[in-house]
């Protein structure tokens, strides 16, 4: 152990600072997988709720085409066929259990005034298309009925666009943020990285002049007085051990 105070805080400081970058990194690493981790897992949450929102949405498609076929085929003054009814039965169950789904996902907060909206279009639409299926055979009011769950199909899809285009913007802010977060964990790697470099540096230059060069003059000392040369005087240099110990040589010298 070093007893020279200068050098022994020198090298203390000079550990203690690499010690805190070091931790410095850790801190933000950690920091930077938590923040990823949470946004990963809400990224996810979005996704499943836009793919029950998309399942949902193909759903009510395919139950408006059988509903618009059958419309065309009764304003022709045919009747729709049990087969025909069934398989629209089924496309509307379908797209009432996807409507479902979609509503009992987990939203975030600002999600809930979206979805609400989706909901309200959404019921509106699916009430005139089971109307509209029940009174498939009846082409009187066809024309009227089509036109409405048309305007209602409308302010349905302007809701899923609000949703969809949320979605992208969601994407967008999370790819922001993971770069972001990169970008000042590998600028604090690098920042690092070089004051280490500059502290090891400025540590040997320091310690040359502090130790190295005065153990240099100790080591030509001795050497002098092995061949007998006693008539220089020895100066002390700084006061620490090896100044000490060149008062000590100069004593002996005399």
């Amino acid at each position: 152990m070093l007893n020279n105070l200068k050098i022994a805080t020198g090298i203390n400081i000079a550990i203690f600072s690499l010690i805190f970058l070091l931790l410095g990194i850790v801190g933000l690493g950690y920091y930077s997988a938590n923040t990823s981790g949470q946004q990963f897992s809400h990224f996810m949450e979005v996704s499943e709720n836009a793919s029950v929102l998309n399942d949902a949405d193909e759903a009510i498609n395919s139950l408006l085409g059988k509903i618009y076929a059958l419309s065309l085929t009764t304003s022709k003054g045919e009747k729709a066929t049990t087969q025909q009814l069934s398989e629209a039965r089924r496309s509307l169950a379908l797209a009432q259990e996807q409507l479902k789904r979609f509503y009992a996902q987990p939203y975030q907060q600002d999600a809930l005034v979206i979805v609400d909206k989706i909901k309200q279009q959404a019921d509106t639409l699916m009430a005139l298309l089971v109307s509209r299926l029940e009174n498939i055979n009846q082409a009187d009011n066809a024309v009227h009925e089509m036109n409405k769950i048309s305007a209602a199909r409308n302010l349905f899809e302007n809701e899923v666009k609000q949703y969809r285009a949320r979605f992208e913007a969601l994407i967008n802010t999370i790819e922001v943020e993971a770069n972001a977060n990169n970008s000042r964990f590998n600028m604090l790697a690098i920042s690092t990285g070089i004051i280490a470099l500059g502290m090891v540096i400025c540590m040997r230059l320091w310690l040359k002049r502090e130790l190295f060069q005065r153990l240099d003059e100790t080591v030509k000392t001795f050497q002098s007085m092995a061949t007998g040369k006693l008539d220089e005087e020895i100066p002390a240099g700084k006061m620490n051990e090896i100044g000490l110990m060149f008062i000590e040589l100069e004593k002996l010298r005399q």
